[in-house]
């Protein structure tokens, strides 16, 4: 068995492979071969040979995702460039997605970037702020941090939910399509307040911010079983039709957003929630034998889908560093070491990535979904953060 100090130097380099990949293929691809120069905006899917994979629609997701990666990277490779496809994407946001009938944000737009999904999606919407926010903060714009503020404000007028958190979904008109609570849209707007009060903090925001960490808390998370569910009905009960299903990446995920992503209070009020969330990821959620993360678990611990998908392996990743960091067992530095060594093999591939592997690792999938930069992105560089270099 190799020394703490092998170990980590292991680590670090496999951290260096997966930051080298990131700007020497990945991000030259996104930048050379992204951008639909006819209509603007960016395709769904790049194919393996950096083909555009045109689905008849761009998602508000897929376009606040590479506003917040290229943000990231101008601070730190390639800047001039970077920039430039920030500004574009931002302008590109602003003009296609945002209804100012409703005052909110359309879900989807068409090919040619006309409005195609005007029904205003918690999930996504979150992604405006996280992304407005960030763009906010590192290009000094004022108004995009403003335009992120108004639409949290907005989320709290407009899709509250009748047992806390909000709904998953409204029409046009705000009328809620679906009364059931899901979790994951919530991840990711204590994700986003995250960023909003890193930019522009204020006492609204703040709130909105430990509001959302307590329902998780409080109400997500299964205290007598020690993770966290995905899917619950008007009364937030767990679902009947899904909700046994446990997906350990989002276990993985709330692990950073509450122990690495913020210093609030709820950092330490919290800890013990997520530890437990955390262990159980890593009892079930990673094969043992070959490593990755599984795509659903049921609350058993029962495997229900064995393909691995990178997000939660990316998640993974970065919760392991975070964890290693805050608590130096070796325990937690060899499983970050096996993920990454897993991860730079498996996953990482000459022309970009690996989207999904099958059980027994073996590629299942040869498109690139352009969302998965923003996994990426915030996988290889919170872990070398919290491991260094």
């Amino acid at each position: 068995m190799k020394d703490k100090t092998q170990t980590l130097a292991d680590v670090r380099a496999n951290l260096d492979r997966f930051e080298k990949q990131l700007t020497g293929v990945i991000l030259p691809l996104w930048l050379e071969k992204g951008w639909d120069e006819k209509y603007g905006g960016f395709p769904e899917r790049l194919g393996p040979n950096g083909e555009h994979q045109d689905l008849g629609y761009k998602r508000l997701t897929a376009t606040t995702r590479q506003l917040f990666v290229f943000s990231e990277w101008s601070q730190r490779w390639n800047q001039a460039a970077c920039a430039q496809m920030a500004h574009r994407i931002y302008e590109y946001l602003m003009s296609r997605y945002w209804n100012r009938t409703s005052e909110g944000w359309a879900t989807k737009v068409s090919t040619e970037g006309k409005p195609s999904d005007l029904n205003h999606d918690l999930y996504s919407t979150a992604f405006v702020i996280f992304a407005l926010s960030h763009y906010g903060k590192v290009f000094g714009k004022p108004e995009a941090i403003a335009t992120a503020r108004q639409t949290m404000m907005t989320i709290d007028e407009r899709m509250r939910h009748p047992f806390g958190g909000y709904v998953t979904q409204t029409d046009m008109n705000w009328k809620p399509l679906t009364q059931d609570l899901d979790q994951n849209p919530h991840m990711h707007l204590l994700e986003a307040l995250q960023v909003l009060n890193a930019a522009a903090p204020n006492e609204a925001t703040i709130g909105f911010e430990d509001k959302i960490a307590g329902l998780m808390a409080q109400s997500l998370y299964d205290e007598k079983l020690g993770l966290l569910r995905e899917f619950f009905d008007v009364q937030a009960k767990p679902r009947a039709d899904k909700g046994q299903w446990v997906e350990a990446g989002h276990q993985f995920e709330w692990y950073w957003l509450i122990r690495g992503g913020s210093k609030r209070a709820y950092n330490q009020t919290y800890a013990p929630v997520v530890d437990r969330m955390f262990d159980w990821g890593a009892a079930h959620g990673i094969d043992k034998a070959r490593g990755g993360v599984y795509d659903i678990n049921d609350t058993t611990g029962a495997v229900i889908q064995a393909t691995k998908r990178i997000w939660p392996t990316t998640e993974s990743i970065r919760a392991i560093a975070c964890r290693w960091n805050l608590e130096k067992k070796e325990e937690h530095l060899r499983l970050l070491d096996e993920q990454l060594q897993m991860f730079v093999k498996s996953y990482l591939s000459p022309k970009g990535w690996n989207e999904a592997l099958n059980e027994d690792l073996k590629p299942n999938r040869s498109d690139m979904p352009v969302t998965t930069s923003y996994h990426l992105t915030t996988a290889c560089l919170d872990s070398i953060a919290m491991v260094g270099r």
